[in-house]
């Protein structure tokens, strides 16, 4: 499934640093190599959401280890399930999958960096955009795609076809399904092999609850 948490600006710093001894060796000095208290929390909430997605589906109680990818993409070391987790704003999103999976969330601003679009879009996809809400739509489904292939964001000249974003909020594109839409003011995309997984959308409540277990 997919999870999305948003409020996570209101919730409690000192639940969220309890979710320490609930992480796997790899997440634990990753964590500890981030010295900025915001960036600590987002690290932990994504960490969490995932947690909650693991124990809700398979009842596990803590992150199985992980291991760094030559891309510097993290993966379970040896449990049979992809992930993806991708924050933005005061959101968090976690997908798990049986097969490759990548999640991308984005806080809708009113406008758009207009060469980064140039960058990173192919020509067809540029004359497609009409407002600001659809490069973002744009950007999150090339974040997921390029996370579901465990590659770094790729510029425009290294991918060949457009993505078919005439199609949203369903599309298929080079073997892998997507699913895009808007949760208030934030644009997402999930990328999967297969058939899309469901959304959940989590209350802070039910992470908090979660955690303190």
């Amino acid at each position: 499934m997919v999870y999305f948490l948003s409020g996570v600006s209101q919730m409690e710093y000192d639940w969220a640093e309890c979710l320490r001894g609930l992480l796997d060796p790899c997440s634990r000095e990753r964590l500890d190599s981030l010295k900025h208290p915001a960036a600590r929390r987002k690290f932990l909430l994504g960490r969490g959401l995932l947690l909650y997605g693991l124990r809700r589906e398979k009842g596990i109680g803590r992150l199985p280890p992980m291991k760094i990818t030559g891309q510097g993409q993290p993966v379970f070391a040896e449990f049979p399930l992809r992930f993806s987790i991708s924050h933005s704003g005061d959101a968090v999103m976690a997908g798990l999958h049986e097969s490759a999976i990548g999640v991308d969330v984005e806080f809708v601003r009113p406008a758009y960096d207009a060469r980064a679009a140039r960058r990173v879009l192919l020509r067809e996809e540029i004359e497609a955009l009409e407002k600001p809400e659809d490069f973002y739509a744009c950007w999150t489904i090339l974040e997921s795609y390029e996370k579901a292939r465990g590659t770094g964001i790729r510029l425009n000249e290294e991918r060949k076809a457009a993505f078919p974003i005439k199609k949203i909020p369903h599309f298929d594109y080079e073997g892998y399904s997507f699913a895009c839409g808007n949760i208030g003011d934030m644009a997402y995309s999930i990328c999967a092999e297969g058939e899309i997984p469901p959304l959940c959308i989590v209350k802070p409540e039910e992470l908090g609850a979660l955690i303190l277990e």
